[in-house]
């Protein structure tokens, strides 16, 4: 396996302005969940059921940590199935077959509320189950990781260089210390796809 949870859009790394919104006014980042595919109750109904809870920690982690960048906004979390991934890895990335997690940033602004949707961050069931398995780790600490991992990409944040790999991973580390979640690059032939 590679190093990275698998990925995503291209967006520049975050240690570039560009991505700051400064007139937007502060509001907490709102995350929704979306079950696309019944398999994840099937393997975890407590994680599912849970996950909207955590997501919100996780939203105020990443805000807290990247501050600016998250004034205002939503995102969402799609809980989908290696076809629906598949799909959109080869549409979207040129890339055959499924990868544990995609972002879609979006950065468009609803013009009746302000609101910026930051976009979404879509997880692959079965590719996800069977990577934490081979891993030895709890399903939902890794659940937790690539939804930390999305949510990064959705504020600029990429791995597209040592450097910028280096912040990205860095970041994802404190906000899943946070958590009671351990390194999960800490010994780097173990770690995800990129």
């Amino acid at each position: 396996m590679n190093d990275h949870p698998g990925d995503s859009s291209g967006g520049a790394c975050a240690d570039s302005p560009d991505s700051l919104a400064p007139e937007e006014p502060l509001q907490p980042l709102d995350v929704s969940i979306q079950v696309e595919s019944e398999l994840w109750a099937k393997t975890d109904p407590e994680l599912v059921s849970a996950l909207p809870e955590r997501v919100a920690q996780i939203a105020q982690l990443v805000e807290r940590l990247v501050g600016p960048r998250a004034v205002g906004g939503s995102a969402s979390v799609v809980l989908a199935d290696d076809e629906l991934v598949a799909e959109l890895n080869a549409v979207h990335r040129g890339k055959s077959g499924p990868t544990n997690v995609l972002s879609f940033p979006s950065g468009v602004t609803d013009l009746d509320t302000g609101r910026v949707y930051r976009g979404d961050v879509i997880l692959a069931c079965e590719t996800t189950v069977r990577e934490a398995e081979s891993l030895g780790r709890p399903l939902s600490h890794h659940v937790h990781h690539l939804v930390v991992h999305g949510l990064m990409h959705l504020f600029g944040f990429d791995h597209g260089d040592d450097a910028a790999a280096s912040i990205m991973e860095g970041h994802e580390i404190a906000i899943l210390a946070d958590l009671g979640i351990a390194n999960p690059y800490q010994e780097e032939s173990d770690a995800p796809a990129r």
